[in-house]
């Protein structure tokens, strides 16, 4: 009987958490944001920008919370949160014990497939992070965590990534295209 009621808890976890109703994907831009250099090892940088693009939903499930995780030990200030994409959407921010501040938005409309929230936010934050992913817990630079809710009650989470620069994605695009040449080079010596 044991037994049958740990391998229980197993499956019904296992489905719970295996069964987000929605897919997020965030991104963080902080070539769009000014930096301004306090001069006391901080910077503060202004319109800082994140998107959160919903990229799956099952049944219809649409975001309706999100939470994005400020590290207390890379930032020591958030600010003048604006929702760019709805714009009614609402903010509460809370700080943990840690140090950690959590703004935690909830829909005035939600989200749905192939929707985005968009806002924009002013932080402080310690010089140094802006180049060492030392400091930061998710291992990246600009790699904060994220919860993002849905109205189905299931959820995902995850990291948010830095959205890529135009070379990088001009590298990927040369490196795709010599290989469909390389693979067309090949397969016409076979013909």
């Amino acid at each position: 009987m044991l037994s049958l009621s740990i391998l229980s808890v197993f499956l019904v976890a296992g489905f719970a958490m295996a069964y987000p109703f929605i897919e997020v994907v965030g991104y963080v831009n902080p070539g769009a944001a000014t930096i301004i250099d306090n001069g006391d090892g901080t910077s503060t940088l202004t319109n800082l920008q994140y998107t959160f693009n919903v990229t799956g939903s099952e049944l219809g499930a649409e975001m309706n919370v999100l939470s994005l995780e400020f590290e207390g030990d890379v930032f020591t200030d958030v600010d003048n949160l604006v929702f760019i994409q709805p714009p009614d959407w609402n903010v509460f921010e809370t700080t943990s014990p840690d140090g950690n501040i959590y703004e935690l938005t909830s829909a005035g409309t939600t989200i749905g497939l192939g929707e985005y929230l968009q806002f924009r936010v002013d932080v402080t934050m310690v010089t140094a992070a802006l180049t060492d992913s030392t400091f930061w817990d998710e291992g990246q630079i600009w790699g904060q965590s994220w919860t993002a809710f849905d109205t189905h009650g299931g959820g995902d989470g995850g990291s948010t990534s830095p959205v890529p620069e135009p070379s990088t994605i001009l590298l990927m695009g040369t490196g795709l295209l010599g290989l469909v040449g390389y693979s067309r080079k090949r397969f016409s010596k076979k013909s």
